[in-house]
């Protein structure tokens, strides 16, 4: 007799079957969004990074004179000063002499937010036994060790390599640039701010105006800054010879963390993680072929260990004749991580092995590298430019 119809038990392993599929649809759509948006974001960025380095030339930007550094050893009341050194101990400050090879950041927008600003300005002068010092790049003091939390810091003898962080004046002036044209200069504009209805999704969404600008709002997600690192000294005397031709990197963030804070507690939140600094060892050996390497990084439990493929990292180390000393430091891509850092409760400190894609570096155990990663950093663009 032939069956002309289907068992209820068919049916279940039919619904089954369909039930699995939608399962395994559903949980591929969280990880396919996310690399659409990571795709979206660093395809962004790049064309970000084109647009603003050439506004980085046009405006002037490379010329030292149009450099204001915050300085944080005598709190001036005009907080910027481009006349004298930052720091006469320290060997990452100072832009009085342009033979000394220094390595800048140019960030007018660190200084530019509010509450930074207020932060930096009501927080006494910065002395030698406090973690921090916001007039460098990272925003540590320059011989704080990585491996220590900030709210208890041990220092190591020397200085670590650090990046002078400064902001622009106006044009013509020795004033720095007000906080409205940081804005324009250095947050997107182009992003444009929409309103949309909760109550009635048929409605179109509008754009929404700024009265005080006079113009369409933006969301300004997208912000930028400069690293400037002088070209690497070849013979010894070219560290006391000044040098003309940096590698600028356009460093393009999303949903940056500006904020500084100063640190009231050993909590992990009470210490600022907008900008991370990592000690950094070798695996295998220095950077050659312009592949990048394997690096371990290491800090303390107080600064948070998550590192993502797709992340940026800054390396900067100090070369050195045996009596003068120049910062290196080039920018990094993530391209691998372990899955799990290894942390160590007795020294309070946590190790994470990572694969990281870029230029060649040499890795010198007296000189030792650190490591710098800025919080959503989605593009790097670099070229050579001559500094004036």
């Amino acid at each position: 007799m032939r069956r002309r119809g289907t068992t209820i038990l068919e049916v279940l392993f039919a619904i089954g079957i369909v039930i699995i599929g939608i399962l395994g649809i559903a949980s591929v759509l969280p990880l396919a969004s996310r690399d659409a948006r990571s795709a979206n974001e660093a395809s962004e960025g790049h064309a970000y990074g084109q647009r603003y380095y050439n506004d980085f030339l046009v405006r002037g930007f490379n010329n030292r004179s149009r450099w204001m550094w915050f300085n944080d050893a005598t709190k001036l009341t005009s907080l910027f000063d481009n006349t004298a050194a930052v720091a006469s101990t320290s060997s990452s400050g100072g832009l009085a002499s342009p033979a000394l090879r220094h390595a800048v950041c140019i960030d007018p927008s660190f200084f530019a937010d509010a509450l930074t600003f207020s932060e930096v300005a009501a927080y006494p002068a910065f002395g030698p036994t406090q973690a921090y010092r916001p007039s460098l790049f990272p925003y540590y003091q320059d011989n704080f060790s990585p491996l220590s939390n900030a709210s208890t810091p041990s220092f190591a003898s020397g200085n670590s390599p650090r990046l002078v962080r400064v902001s622009l004046n106006s044009l013509g002036t020795t004033a720095v640039m007000p906080p409205k044209v940081i804005e324009q200069l250095f947050l997107s504009t182009d992003d444009l701010a929409l309103n949309v209805s909760t109550k009635d999704k048929s409605l179109p969404a509008g754009r929404v105006y700024d009265a005080a600008l006079n113009r369409a709002a933006a969301t300004s997600e997208y912000s930028w800054l400069a690293t400037l690192c002088p070209r690497e000294p070849m013979r010894d005397a070219e560290y006391l010879t000044a040098e003309k031709f940096y590698t600028l990197s356009i460093v393009v963030m999303h949903r940056r963390d500006r904020a500084w804070f100063a640190p009231t507690s050993s909590s992990t939140n009470s210490i600022p993680q907008g900008e991370r600094l990592l000690q950094v060892s070798p695996i295998g050996g220095n950077f050659v072929g312009g592949a990048g390497g394997r690096v371990t990084f290491g800090a303390s439990q107080g600064v948070e260990d998550r590192i993502d493929v797709g992340d940026w990292v800054m390396l900067s180390r100090y070369m050195s004749n045996g009596t003068n000393l120049a910062v290196v430091c080039r920018w990094y891509r993530v391209i691998g991580r372990d899955a799990e850092s290894q942390v160590d409760d007795a020294t309070g400190t946590w190790t994470r092995n990572v694969t990281l894609d870029g230029p060649d570096w040499t890795f010198d155990a007296t000189l030792p590298t650190q490591a710098t990663m800025v919080g959503n950093v989605v593009s790097v663009f670099e070229r050579v430019i001559e500094v004036q």
